[in-house]
């Protein structure tokens, strides 16, 4: 969760210094990634007494949690630790979203996304496009796929489309991967199997683990223009093994058959166990056959 702390520079300004934590950004299978950044904002304070509306708000939030934790005491009731932190914790993020959204309002783009997100994780869903359509607008590529995942599960396809496109060009893993998913499919443009391996091996190259779980099974098949090429379905497959369960559950059967790898039950059951403790169905019934042969 972010720290937000006021440094006074004169009667009229005021100087924060946010630290921005993005824990966990969920996406497409489940994928996430850990950022953080730091950055510094001015706010102009206003003209009562230069005392600006941020000020005001973080004074009540803090008012408001001494009253609370006082009235536990004045009756002689200790707050269990774990509720005292969690109001405290509470209210540090109120603190933060202020200073994020005073931030936003001045027209930084990071501040903007960093808002609209905690709104769409809020499920504020209007108010958090409207702010990552203005992060988006000045080129925040987080923010453009933001807009493009709100648009994509809404199955607005078409206006989905050119978030992806832009901040794909831009190399976001994410929009890549996902613009590769459109030209697949066919949504919001016509489909076009060349060019969706294009954008999955970007994407696989800058890590995206869905994608190499994608370019794996297209080399597998030997789809999308491609030959079969076993060497390089293991390649990517291994990539993406440890977190996408349909990797592993291709890697258990091609050790268990020997498909251009030389066979090894004992490295099929491990990639099938792997894939099975993720909940894959087909993984499941392959190792239950497998116990079955043994008995």
């Amino acid at each position: 969760n972010g720290l937000c702390r006021a440094i006074v520079s004169n009667r009229r300004t005021r100087t924060y210094s946010v630290v921005l934590n993005t824990v966990q950004r969920p996406y497409f299978y489940n994928h996430s990634y850990n950022y953080n950044s730091f950055r510094t904002f001015t706010v102009d304070s206003t003209e009562d007494g230069g005392h600006s509306e941020l000020d005001q708000t973080q004074k009540t939030l803090k008012s408001k949690r001494k009253s609370r934790l006082s009235a536990y005491l004045n009756e002689g009731v200790q707050l269990p630790e774990e509720k005292q932190a969690d109001d405290l914790k509470n209210v540090k993020e109120e603190e933060n979203l202020v200073a994020i959204k005073a931030a936003a309002e001045t027209g930084d783009a990071e501040a903007q996304y960093q808002f609209a997100r905690r709104k769409h994780k809020a499920r504020e869903f209007e108010e958090a496009m409207e702010w990552a359509e203005k992060a988006a607008k000045q080129g925040h590529i987080s923010a453009m796929n933001l807009v493009g995942m709100h648009h994509y599960y809404n199955k607005e396809w078409d206006e989905a489309l050119p978030y992806f496109r832009d901040a794909a060009k831009g190399g976001q893993d994410i929009s890549q991967c996902m613009y590769a998913v459109c030209l697949e499919l066919g949504r919001g443009i016509e489909s076009d199997p060349n060019q969706a391996k294009y954008w999955y091996e970007k994407s696989a190259n800058n890590g995206n683990t869905v994608a190499q779980c994608s370019l794996g099974m297209i080399y597998l098949r030997g789809s999308h223009g491609t030959q079969v090429d076993f060497g390089k379905a293991k390649h990517w497959l291994e990539k993406a093994g440890e977190e996408i369960d349909e990797a592993a559950y291709l890697l258990g059967r091609m050790f268990g058959a020997g498909l251009g790898v030389d066979q090894n039950e004992e490295v099929s059951r491990k990639w099938l166990d792997v894939a099975a403790k993720k909940g894959h169905q087909g993984a499941i019934d392959a190792l239950v056959e497998l116990a079955k042969k043994e008995d």
